[in-house]
């Protein structure tokens, strides 16, 4: 996705470009079922809603996920507070020269985004796996 894409929802790939209220919850099973895929209709192999399910596994694992960036609201955040979880890069670090006498490197900023897996077993047990990626 580009960068401008990752700034509206696009709940067809299962990609939220700001967080729910609620998005930090003490359970994830509750939050998962309440918030993010309350109508869990999506077929193996499909997305719908909030969420993309891949195809069931040999022994019966259902796994679904969704990405969610880490800001308030949807939005461009270079041009309106959408209260983005960030961090600014040293332009340097992407490129260009450090030497003496050289124009000052801009800072980029780097925006956040989790990605949350959530595994159904053939036995009724439920695990969640998180990671964050800045981009």
């Amino acid at each position: 996705m580009s960068t401008i894409a990752l700034q509206s929802d696009n709940f067809a790939r299962a990609y939220s470009a700001s967080t729910l209220a609620a998005g930090n919850p003490a359970n994830w099973d509750t939050y998962w079922s309440t918030d993010i895929d309350p109508l869990p209709a999506a077929l193996p192999g499909t997305c719908e809603n909030r969420v993309c399910a891949l195809p069931v596994d040999a022994v019966g694992n259902t796994v679904t996920y969704t990405i969610q960036r880490l800001c308030q609201t949807a939005g461009d955040p270079a041009l309106l507070p959408t209260g983005c979880a960030s961090r600014s890069q040293l332009a340097s670090q992407s490129g260009g020269s450090l030497g003496s006498g050289n124009p000052q490197m801009t800072q980029v900023p780097q925006y956040y985004y989790r990605v949350t897996s959530r595994i159904a077993g053939p036995r009724n047990t439920v695990s969640y796996i998180q990671t964050i990626v800045a981009r």
